[in-house]
């Protein structure tokens, strides 16, 4: 197992580059709990309505810390299979994914991705692109946190979005037709509107690195013993011995590094991720944390470029979307300084 292995690695002291390195707003990155959230329709059809859901939803949050009433830094990208469509009707659903409708064989994700922010948690619009179909139209999504950051005894953060927008769907070319149905003949169709309500409930979650897992603290306290040098040598050896073990627990050996960063050991948690990014040239989520590293040590402009890195290597990383958007939104000085 690559913990055991992990345990008997150390970090020495505290950071160098002058301690910690405030920057102007903290940003807790969420991710989304597709188990608790709901991403539901409702349309009119056949002189009532249908509603439906999809159940695999992923993506990212990131939200600005509660002392910061501007809601301006945070993004927010969604990735739904097109495929997990639920009316609660196996028929319908079959008629849904086939190309009469959404097409999920050629067109087997639904897309948004936010480019800006207004507001407070109380109330604030999200606005982005929302790709469906083949086509991209831009949404304005309301939105209020109902939820604000909340420490779960069981080693994480919580929040809770939720939102609302009417969309078009001949706007997307989603016409409906009777070639896998005949049954949705021209009548029937006519009775279908064209408006489609979603409504949003949007369950979150992070590691907490304040109250970091059992298995993290132990790790970093054998870390402390020797040094990152020797971690970081620890690391090579681990991923040589069994390459596919390591990949497996890059999200335990990741969040150490980020509770190193969150403890103001930006460097050693910088060394760590650098390290693991390394090991894992093909991994996304390896990318954007040593960006988060960089951006920590205020160098916004590298962080920047590890992001798009990610963003080239998998388009579909919402991770890696959220931090560029706000790498815009925080650029930096010539000296790499954040602003």
């Amino acid at each position: 197992m690559i913990w055991s292995r992990v345990g008997a690695f150390c970090m020495a002291a505290v950071v160098a580059v002058g301690g910690q390195v405030p920057v102007p707003a903290h940003m807790h990155e969420f991710r989304i709990d597709a188990g608790h959230s709901s991403i539901e329709f409702d349309v009119p059809f056949m002189y009532s309505h249908v509603h439906g859901r999809f159940d695999d939803v992923q993506g990212t949050i990131l939200l600005a810390d509660s002392s910061d009433v501007n809601v301006r830094r945070s993004a927010a990208m969604a990735v739904i299979r097109v495929a997990s469509i639920n009316t609660g009707t196996a028929h319908r659903d079959e008629h849904l994914r086939s190309s009469d409708f959404f097409d999920a064989e050629q067109y087997p994700r639904i897309v948004f991705r936010s480019s800006a922010a207004a507001g407070t948690w109380n109330a604030f619009i999200l606005t982005g692109s929302l790709s469906m179909h083949g086509v991209t139209h831009e949404l304005r999504i309301p939105c209020r946190v109902v939820l604000a950051p909340t420490h779960d005894p069981h080693n994480t953060v919580l929040a809770q979005v939720i939102g609302s927008a009417t969309i078009a769907r001949r706007d997307f070319g989603i016409l409906g037709g009777s070639a896998h149905n005949e049954w949705f003949d021209r009548l029937r169709s006519a009775t279908m509107g064209d408006s489609v309500r979603i409504t949003l409930d949007v369950h979150l979650w992070m590691p907490d690195q304040t109250h970091p897992s059992n298995a993290t603290i132990a790790t970093i306290a054998k870390l402390d013993s020797t040094g990152i040098d020797s971690a970081v040598a620890l690391l090579r050896a681990a991923h040589s011995r069994d390459s596919v073990a390591f990949a497996a627990a890059q999200p335990s050996l990741d969040e150490v590094g980020q509770t190193l960063l969150d403890k103001g050991r930006v460097r050693d948690g910088f060394l760590w991720l650098h390290a693991i990014a390394r090991l894992l040239p093909a991994s996304a989520n390896a990318m954007v944390s040593v960006g988060t590293a960089n951006a920590l040590m205020g160098d916004t402009a590298r962080a920047a470029i590890w992001y798009r890195q990610a963003i080239a290597a998998d388009s579909l990383n919402s991770r890696a979307y959220v931090r560029a958007r706000w790498a815009m939104t925080n650029p930096a000085s010539p000296s790499g300084r954040q602003r």
